[in-house]
């Protein structure tokens, strides 16, 4: 649902929309969750996360307070320690190298991707070539990748995908956090590489609301705030969707990167976020927006 502040102070109005549940997804909130649990839980045991919980710095910080670092290779914990894995989940053989070296593993995993694995585990058991429609260098598509066997492929483009050898049968998964008009091209330059193309909807349902959402709040305002990690594959779809919109579209982690003079001159603000971007940080990035507003006026 979106949300419609008006502030009229000194005849100046200001109207700002948000997002009723603009913050966390499930799976990145169930993530954080865990990690917090186990961290009430095993107060006297070092707690890692496998690579960042989430694409968000102001999230790894605060999670760092409570004593969970994060570290990106397994080697680098000792036997008793407590692991938990992201919601990007993580392939087979990082998993048994965890439990080999004797690490307590919080498996955190978002169910959609999940189902993503498992789908792809299906078709490699079937014989059927997998081709992940998404970002190579993604852990969440690495994951997925490595349960496809020798044959699967990754694409992140038309081209890639049209320069791919023509065969008798493929099945296509996407990335649950991948750009939807980007996926529906590539998946319609796969469909002339194989005689047989079995397509299963992976995209997260959560991400396209959000997205949907956000294109109708880009309508109705001048500009768009949109709150993130500059490393968030979610967040930097807003923002490029934003921008492809022909709206003004500032990309900030959080209320610190607010410039009094980007928005001087707007009278219609948009405030949104990834679905990695907790809920603080939006409600921190509007008051901020209010406050510098509220200083225009006074002053």
């Amino acid at each position: 649902m979106i949300e419609t502040l008006q502030l009229c102070p000194a005849g100046k109005c200001l109207q700002i929309l948000t997002l009723t549940e603009g913050g966390f997804c499930d799976g990145v909130q169930r993530a954080v969750e865990k990690a917090m649990g186990a961290a009430d839980r095993r107060p006297s045991r070092e707690i890692f996360t496998l690579g960042e919980i989430v694409h968000n710095p102001l999230v790894v910080e605060d999670l760092r307070g409570l004593g969970i670092g994060a570290v990106e290779r397994v080697r680098d914990v000792a036997p008793g320690t407590v692991v938990v894995i992201r919601s990007h989940g993580v392939a087979p053989e990082v998993m048994s190298e965890l439990e080999a070296r004797g690490v307590d593993v919080i498996d955190a995993t978002c169910p959609r991707v999940r189902r993503v694995q498992r789908a792809a585990e299906g078709y490699r058991d079937r014989g059927i070539q997998v081709v992940i429609v998404g970002r190579e260098d993604h852990p969440e598509v690495q994951g997925v990748r490595a349960r496809c066997g020798p044959d699967g492929v990754v694409v992140e483009s038309v081209e890639q995908a049209e320069s791919l050898p023509f065969a008798r049968e493929r099945a296509v998964l996407f990335q649950t956090t991948f750009d939807p008009d980007h996926g529906a091209a590539i998946l319609e330059a796969l469909k002339s590489t194989a005689t047989e193309v079995r397509v299963q909807e992976t995209l997260c349902d959560v991400v396209a609301g959000r997205r949907n959402l956000v294109q109708e709040i880009a309508t109705r305002v001048e500009c768009m705030v949109v709150v993130g990690g500059k490393n968030s594959s979610n967040t930097s779809l807003l923002v490029n969707m934003v921008l492809e919109a022909g709206i003004h579209a500032f990309g900030v982690e959080d209320a610190n990167g607010l410039v009094l003079d980007d928005f001087a001159r707007f009278s219609s603000i948009g405030v949104v976020g990834g679905t990695s971007t907790p809920q603080a940080s939006l409600d921190a990035v509007k008051e901020k927006i209010i406050e510098m507003q509220s200083g225009v006026d006074d002053g």
